[in-house]
């Protein structure tokens, strides 16, 4: 990793509902997957700041609420987002 201290990325698969499609490939996810995957993507080397455009569009109710509180986690661990 380039990342000095990146954050789990089975915790991450685990917090975003992700663990059960670990092995699929990204064209077979839903498109709801495919934003979470993005977000995990975008967020598992721990950067400083974080650029989200729409972070939860295509998404059910329930992924909405986990993906917002890992953005407010991500914001109180001092991340720009």
């Amino acid at each position: 990793s380039y990342a000095a201290n990146p954050l789990d990325p089975q915790w991450l698969l685990d917090t975003l509902g992700l663990t059960d499609s670990a092995r699929t490939t990204y064209r077979r996810l839903s498109g709801g997957q495919q934003q979470r995957l993005a977000l995990a993507c975008a967020v598992v080397g721990r950067p400083e700041l974080v650029f989200l455009d729409e972070p939860t569009a295509g998404m059910d109710a329930h992924a909405r609420i986990v993906v917002w509180e890992l953005i407010d986690a991500l914001r109180r661990d001092g991340v720009t987002v």
